[in-house]
């Protein structure tokens, strides 16, 4: 009878390691866990200070074999451009109980970023889902760009199966960080306004140097004299068409990205500073979708029926 129940003890704990080295390989096979620096793109002025988060997406308890019981991540930046202030724990891992914080170790001097954190004591089970692992806040200490990249030796997940600490295979997606500006040839049209006519649009074409492509400007961070937007509603096709937006305006063999911006916001800009007539210098900035801004000018002559009238 011993003999028995020593047997069968035995085969369950063989079938148990089987199904651990099942779930393990599982893991190596389905991994989709994911870590991110969020935003992907980020850009300040200098002297200001930004943040972003560390996240971690899709943990489920088939591809950590037990939820994550620890992380760590190793992160490089270029200090010439940048100098991390902080780094503070996210909520993540605290939604499976207690957590020790270990570190961070910030070099400023190097441009890296060492830090991790773990459940203790260790509950039954590790934190799952999706969340935020860390927020660093960074200080801009010059016009530049850089990756916010990791380093894939030091950055580590982890879940606890009795009696041993298993890592987990994940993949990471660093940032980027650009404050640099573009500059680039505007061609606003029409070139002469009538503020006392009647119209709807007022176009703006923008030309980028050869090294950048129109195609990769971000509409909506587009701005008018850092005023005015352009029209974005989708009902229009040269909104959301690209053989529309995407044109060879001036014929110079390089494409533009154009833009429509509401008259009436225009004229009534025009008209609060004062001008009804003469001159006017309007500013087109924006972005492009990896963070880098572009800025360009163009002059256009405003005239007003009005004011002329008066002047005689």
């Amino acid at each position: 009878m011993e003999k028995k129940a020593a047997s069968g003890i035995m085969l369950t704990l063989l079938l148990m390691m089987l199904t651990l080295i099942f779930r393990i390989q599982s893991v190596k096979a389905e991994s989709t866990i994911i870590l991110s620096v969020y935003p992907p793109t980020s850009t300040a002025g200098i002297g200001e200070t930004f943040t972003v988060d560390i996240t971690i997406a899709d943990v489920t308890l088939e591809n950590s074999i037990n939820g994550v019981y620890g992380w760590q991540f190793g992160m490089s930046f270029d200090p010439n451009i940048l100098m991390c202030t902080e780094v503070s724990e996210g909520p993540f891992l605290k939604t499976a109980g207690d957590t020790y914080l270990l570190g961070p170790k910030i070099n400023n001097t190097a441009g890296t970023i060492v830090v991790g954190d773990a459940l203790f004591p260790f509950p039954a089970t590790g934190a799952i889902g999706s969340g935020t692992l860390a927020n660093i806040t960074f200080k801009v200490k010059s016009a530049g760009q850089t990756l916010l990249e990791f380093d894939k030796t030091l950055t580590k997940l982890r879940t606890w199966v009795f009696p041993n600490v298993v890592p987990i295979e994940h993949e990471t997606r660093g940032g980027y960080f650009s404050n640099l500006v573009i500059v680039s040839r505007i061609d606003i049209d029409p070139n002469s306004l009538n503020l006392g006519s009647k119209g709807q649009w007022i176009t703006a074409y923008i030309q980028l140097p050869e090294c950048y492509n129109a195609e990769d400007i971000d509409a909506s961070t587009i701005l008018l004299n850092e005023t005015i937007q352009p029209v974005l509603d989708p009902k229009y096709d040269f909104v959301t068409n690209s053989s529309e937006y995407l044109i060879d305006h001036d014929g110079d063999g390089i494409l533009e990205r154009m833009v429509k911006f509401d008259r009436a916001e225009v004229e009534l800009f025009i008209r609060s500073q004062g001008i009804g007539w003469g001159k006017v210098q309007l500013t087109v900035t924006g972005g492009l979708v990896d963070g880098t801004s572009f800025e360009g000018t163009d002059i256009i002559f405003v005239v007003y029926a009005g004011a002329g009238l008066r002047r005689k």
